[in-house]
């Protein structure tokens, strides 16, 4: 910290800063670092303003050291992702470069699931796998776990997968594996396969250690690449990690209905303008047969910020392909959330026993839930989606903005999970009454962002050309200066920042001879000089040129005009007001109307001015 500061101020300076913020360089983020670094300069500006140094200059020299500071923060590089597909919004967190995405591939499905409590250093996760061929996923690619949150990705010691150890890219923000035998099985074709995922965290560190909750959980995002580094869609997996599941894992059930965990995705549907929560597994056995004697509840908690903006009231599920497209019109249950957000179909009557619980009820309900939700052929992945409509008038555009302006994670968190209930009473598949039983492998969470990453003015979730990688930096307006010839010119500052906090390079050119841009300051100072005038030439204009680069491609130019005021005879008056240029005595107008040079005080070059020489002093 203290080396860049001091690169660009006084020692003394960069120790009021560093004295003055108040940051836990352990656990803070990029942009907590940077608010409380520009909170300390001002402050350190502000009790300075009586320097004698120019308030401009240290405040350039301030931003410049914030701009140095934050581009040095692990995390920071921007990767392409794809923009050539509907899900390309999903892969704003990828930590690799990646420019196409796969959409027909031998993977019918992967994510990741959390079937237990993080609370220890190391967390436990499965990684769910079903390949349909054997095709380019026998034996090539790669697995990837992109961490967009550097507090957390700083503090991965190791990561295993199968009891592989996984790799991680040159800032930790990126984890892989090969796909082969030892790390998914991949020699077993058309079988689901579940491997743990092993998350170790630094010196024994928790979540809840390193400050995070269920109301600030861990994102991750879970990708396959092929041999042509193609994203894989199938794989695509927005999913986080919170230091408390939300289910009772100690009351759950293992079923080989969900032999594949199911694996969560919000879609947003542009021409219904629904939010499509997606929920896709591969069962062993159906519905009916899996549990004679069950029925099942879907539980899903919306996000606390959506809800200002969804129909609660008008809510579908249904049985769906794994974009969240109906299979049919017909094969639809409308249910409703809670003033809470929680969807909880065991509310529903027409696929509920809660209030009306014989087993004729039971068979009802359990006939209802395997034909408009959970229907599929055996053997094949399956998904049913909850499909929340926006309220009138309510447009992406706007919850972007408002969540942006409101909240300091424009990211929506949803969570969901099966549940069990058996009739209270019956000779056989009765519960008495107990809670209902969490289905192990059906707790899946999704994320959301609504974050305009190329800032123009769209939410990246329903832009059509969202732009890649990187934001150009911008240059503060610069007005057009006036100098007389030989006279210090008044530093000009050049302000510029960065969307992307990158390291920014400035560069100046076509300057007046005697004035230069200063790095350390940030300033063009100096004094112009003009040799070549021309007989009658009063003005020089340069177009001067300000290039500012960032190091990642974006690249941004301002020009401005510095007129150049000629001053023949170094009196501080310029040409064009002073009326004897050459200061010879005799006027300028006297001098052209007699054929002598106004400019020169002695025309005809004999040693005797052009005043001496007009002894009768008549011009």
């Amino acid at each position: 910290m203290n080396q860049y500061l001091t690169e660009q101020l006084s020692e003394e300076e960069a120790d009021a800063i560093i004295e003055i913020a108040n940051i836990d360089y352990n656990n803070a983020t990029t942009e907590e670092i940077n608010d409380e670094i520009l909170k300390a300069a001002l402050i350190n500006l502000s009790n300075e303003i009586d320097s004698e140094q120019p308030l401009a200059t240290r405040a350039t020299r301030m931003f410049s050291a914030i701009n140095t500071l934050a581009a040095d923060i692990p995390n920071e590089t921007k990767y392409q992702f794809p923009t050539d597909s509907d899900l390309a919004y999903l892969l704003r967190d990828l930590k690799y470069d990646a420019t196409t995405v796969n959409e027909d591939s031998s993977l019918r499905y992967a994510g990741l699931n959390q079937f237990k409590n993080a609370d220890s250093s190391s967390i436990k996760l499965q990684l769910t796998k079903w390949l349909a061929t054997s095709g380019q996923f026998r034996n090539g690619g790669n697995i990837n776990l992109s961490f967009p949150q550097e507090a957390f990705s700083s503090q991965i010691e190791s990561i295993t997968l199968n009891g592989v150890q996984m790799t991680s890219n040159s800032d930790g923000s990126n984890w892989s594996a090969p796909v082969n035998g030892r790390t998914v099985n991949s020699g077993l074709i058309g079988v689901v396969t579940n491997h743990d995922l092993i998350i170790n965290l630094k010196d024994n560190q928790t979540l809840q250690s390193l400050g995070y909750t269920n109301d600030k959980p861990v994102y991750v995002l879970h990708t396959w690449t092929n041999n042509e580094g193609e994203v894989v869609a199938e794989s695509i997996d927005t999913s986080f990690i919170n230091p408390t599941v939300e289910t009772d894992v100690d009351n759950s059930k293992s079923t080989g209905f969900i032999a594949g965990k199911i694996k969560n995705q919000i879609h947003y549907n542009k021409d219904n303008k629904t939010l499509d929560s997606v929920h896709t597994f591969k069962p062993n056995e159906n519905f009916l047969q899996s549990d004679y004697n069950w029925i099942l509840y879907i539980k899903e908690q919306i996000p606390q910020d959506l809800l200002p903006y969804i129909d609660l009231n008008n809510i579908e599920l249904y049985v769906s392909d794994e974009n969240g497209n109906k299979i049919s019109e017909n094969r639809v249950v409308n249910v409703f959330a809670d003033d809470n957000g929680l969807v909880d179909t065991s509310k529903v009557d027409s696929i509920s026993i809660l209030d009306n619980n014989t087993i004729s009820d039971l068979n009802n309900a359990r006939g209802e839930l395997d034909r408009n939700v959970f229907y599929g052929a055996l053997g094949q992945s399956r998904s049913y989606t909850l499909s929340y409509s926006l309220l009138p008038g309510i447009t992406l555009e706007k919850i972007a903005k408002d969540l942006n302006e409101s909240t300091e994670d424009a990211r929506l968190d949803f969570s969901s999970w099966l549940e069990a209930d058996y009739v209270d009473n019956r000779s056989v598949g009765f519960d008495n009454g107990a809670p209902f039983q969490p289905l192990e492998g059906s707790y899946a969470t999704s994320y959301l962002d609504f974050y305009d990453y190329d800032n123009d003015g769209v939410p990246d979730i329903i832009d059509d050309e969202p732009e890649v990688g990187n934001n150009d930096p911008t240059i503060d307006p610069i007005e057009d200066q006036i100098i007389t010839e030989g006279e210090s010119i008044t530093p000009i500052s050049i302000t510029s920042q960065d969307d992307d906090n990158d390291p920014l390079t400035t560069t100046v050119t076509n300057l007046p001879e005697g004035v230069s841009y200063n790095e350390a300051t940030g300033q063009i100072e100096g004094t112009p000089q003009v040799n070549d005038w021309k007989d009658t030439e009063e003005v020089r204009d340069y177009e001067v040129q300000v290039t500012v680069d960032d190091g990642q491609g974006g690249q941004t130019i301002e020009t401005f005009i510095i007129s150049v005021n000629r001053d023949t005879d170094k009196d501080t008056v310029a040409d064009i007001t002073d009326t004897d240029d050459d200061n010879d005595g005799v006027n300028d107008s006297d001098e052209e109307a007699s054929n002598l040079d106004p400019k020169n005080n002695d025309t005809d070059g004999n040693g005797v001015t052009d005043g001496e020489e007009d002894t009768d002093n008549d011009g």
